[in-house]
C-alpha cells in the first residue's frame, strides 16, 4: 500500500513542478512580448519626434514665405493652419478606421510574435 502512496506523492510533485515551470514560462513569454512591444513603440516615438523636429520649422518657413507673398505675416500662418485643419478633417472622415486597424494589428502582431 505504501507504493501507491509514494506514486501519488511523486505524481503530485511532478505535477506541481510542471505547473510551476509553465507559470515561469508564461511569465518569461509575457516579459518578452511586453519588452518587444515597448521597444517598438519607443522606436516609433523617436521617429515621430524627429519628424516633428523637421515639420515644425518647415511649416514656420512656409508660413513666413506665404506671409511675405501676401504682404501680411499673419495670413501665411492662417493659411498653414487652415491647411492642417482640412487635413485633420479628411483624416477623421476617411482614414480613422484604417489608422485604428493599423495600430491594432501592429500591437497584436507584436504581442503574438508574428
Amino acid at each position: 500500500m505504501g507504493g501507491i502512496t509514494e506514486h501519488f506523492d511523486q505524481l503530485f510533485d511532478k505535477t506541481k513542478d510542471y505547473t510551476q515551470t509553465n507559470i515561469e514560462l508564461l511569465k518569461l513569454k509575457l516579459v518578452d512580448k511586453t519588452s518587444s512591444l515597448i521597444s517598438s513603440l519607443v522606436v516609433i516615438l523617436v521617429v515621430f519626434i524627429c519628424l516633428l523636429l523637421f515639420i515644425i520649422p518647415l511649416n514656420l518657413g512656409i508660413a513666413l514665405f506665404l506671409g511675405s507673398i501676401f504682404g501680411k505675416l499673419w495670413l501665411g500662418f492662417l493659411i498653414v493652419a487652415v491647411f492642417y485643419l482640412i487635413l485633420l478633417l479628411l483624416v477623421l472622415l476617411f482614414f480613422r478606421k484604417f489608422i485604428s486597424r493599423l495600430i491594432r494589428n501592429f500591437i497584436i502582431r507584436n504581442l503574438l510574435g508574428n
